[in-house]
């Protein structure tokens, strides 16, 4: 094994495994088939509570796909506003539903639970081969909590892409896929393993580019014997060449269809190259903590790891020399890192918790890295184990009944206001919302999303050039929905800017007596009297631009 900075901290395999190995995966086993019983058999409005909103988007998507309309939400626009692994994936289990979205919801479900069991048994092997069995077991159940296992059962591309990280960290360090004297047919692995990572979710081109980045190290510090520069290009040659044969379908068929290389939902939340304004604010933002304090831990062990090497070896080229095997990790830490840069400087809405799950396989890694290094400084005390696997499930047990507090049923009244859509409104309609993914997967009729992330490149366009009234003519909207509905001055204002070309875009502003449908009051984080509520568009006002009002609010 590889003696060089993270790598020269990785503990050997026990010899005596398997019995651990058959307990863990029994256990995961055990708990997937539990989930996906839970699935096929709890009242469907309770499944959606351990969904995200946006998750419908990929659903609603993959059954229109599978009807042959295309790549479109409300059967209207067409839109590019999703990752394509996991909308592929999705589609085998549409078609397997035949159009019904309840019986589609608990198909793809259970496969968000065969996912889940196993990203699991992917995090303890890979947590096995840089800290032994023992530190696997820990980082299984590091993953039982709410603030990593969320990611990945919440039906979004998040969990193939927490699961990908697993495994590309994993066949990194066992096969040394950074040499720079690996075999051609290693590279080529290697590219086929940052494509797929890429197509689960593209802002992980930061790791992919930070993979890339060290080997380019590597060949320039010769880290790899009498491997320099030259042994590096042809490296990065064949696995970038095989990468590019994977993605650029999938980027060109962006850029053809839709003048883009990236999604519509990504290119919406981005200000680059100008820096955003809300920066200062995301550091406070709840949804940018969890991804803050992943960070920081992260930094502080590795630095720690560095340290110790620096002293045992009494060698400060040592500690800051590129390790053989363990590079993966420095990659997939740096490549966090610049992800967390780029959010705070140049994204502006929309970074919610799930925006930093990459982040994941790299905090549970090195845990666990830090968890065996103190059991071994401690020697053989069983006691210490137990002592961490019991703390950590205490902690999960807290966490997980903290966030089923703070989630609440606040999906109920949107399924329910999507099912009296269905019946109360006249046929033919077609409803405006924002956020309206899981609205628009139960509702019968199309809904249009009106914040923009799946929805056309020519909405933007629309907003940007004052013609929101005749793009929501266009559509044939008839009604507009909104899920936190509470009246100032007799009115409620749907704010609707123009987030790719940073302009004010419009709005809609409705009234209680132009209201067709309205639910019993509800809360959520900031309030607890908002309401659910379908306007009739005929008697609300739609205001083209904004800016041309005196008080210009956005």
């Amino acid at each position: 094994m590889s003696r060089t900075i993270v790598g020269s901290l990785v503990s050997e395999r026990p010899a005596d495994s398997s019995r651990t190995d058959l307990w863990v995966l029994g256990v995961i086993s055990a708990g997937a088939l539990a989930f996906v019983a839970y699935v096929a058999t709890v009242p469907v409005v309770d499944l959606t509570q351990r969904t995200t909103d946006d998750s419908y988007y990929y659903f609603k998507t993959a059954r229109n796909i599978v009807a042959g309309l295309g790549p479109t939400f409300d059967g209207i626009n067409r839109t590019n506003g999703f990752h394509p692994l996991w909308m592929a994936m999705l589609l085998p289990f549409e078609w397997l539903a035949h159009g019904d979205s309840v019986l589609a919801l608990r198909i793809m479900y259970a496969f968000v639970g065969v996912v889940a069991g196993t990203t699991l048994w992917a995090a303890y092997r890979t947590a096995t081969v840089f800290s032994g069995r023992s530190g696997g077991v820990i980082a299984v159940c590091a993953m039982l909590g709410p603030w990593f296992l969320n990611p990945v059962i919440n039906g979004l591309e998040t969990g193939i892409l927490i699961l990908q990280l697993f495994l590309l960290m994993w066949a990194a360090h066992r096969y040394d896929l950074l040499s720079l004297q690996a075999e051609p047919r290693k590279n080529v692995f290697l590219g086929l393993m940052l494509a797929i990572l890429f197509l689960c979710r593209l802002d992980s081109i930061f790791v992919v580019l930070a993979v890339f980045g060290v080997i380019g190290v590597r060949g320039l510090l010769r880290t790899d014997g009498d491997a320099g520069p030259g042994k590096a290009l042809v490296k990065l040659f064949q696995v970038g060449f095989s990468a590019l044969i994977v993605v650029t379908p999938y980027l060109l068929w962006n850029l053809m269809s839709f003048g883009h290389l990236v999604p519509v939902s990504g290119a919406i939340k981005s200000t680059f190259p100008d820096v955003s304004t809300y920066g200062p604010y995301r550091f406070v933002d709840f949804h940018t903590r969890l991804g803050t304090v992943e960070l920081a831990f992260s930094l502080v062990v590795l630095a720690l790891f560095c340290v110790r090497r620096i002293l045992a070896d009494n060698d400060r080229a040592a500690g800051i020399a590129i390790g053989m095997r363990s590079d993966i990790l420095i990659a997939v830490f740096i490549g966090c890192v610049v992800h967390y840069i780029n959010t705070m400087a140049f994204m502006n809405w929309a970074a919610w918790w799930w925006h930093f799950s990459s982040y994941t396989p790299m905090v549970v890694v090195l845990g666990a890295m830090l968890f065996d290094r103190m059991r071994r400084a401690l020697g053989p005390r069983e006691w210490f184990t137990f002592v961490a696997v019991a703390s950590v499930m205490a902690l999960n047990v807290f966490g997980q009944n903290y966030d089923l507090r703070r989630r609440g049923s606040h999906h109920v009244p949107w399924y329910n206001a999507a099912i009296a859509a269905g019946s109360e409104l006249p046929e033919g309609s077609v409803i405006g919302m924002t956020d309206c993914g899981l609205f628009g997967y139960f509702c019968k009729y199309p809904t249009v999303n009106l914040d923009g992330v799946i929805n056309g490149f020519e909405y933007q366009k629309a907003l940007s050039e004052g013609r929101l009234g005749e793009y929501l003519s266009v559509c044939g909207i008839t009604h507009i929905a909104d899920y936190e509905v509470s009246y100032k001055s007799g009115q409620y204002r749907v704010k609707l800017p123009a987030r790719l070309f940073r302009k004010p875009g419009g709005a809609i502003v409705g009234t209680p007596e132009a209201e067709v449908y309205r639910s019993s009051s509800y809360g959520n984080a900031f309030t607890d009297d908002i309401h659910f509520a379908i306007w009739s568009l005929s008697n609300m006002r739609v205001i083209d631009d904004v800016s041309a009002e005196e008080d210009g609010e956005v």
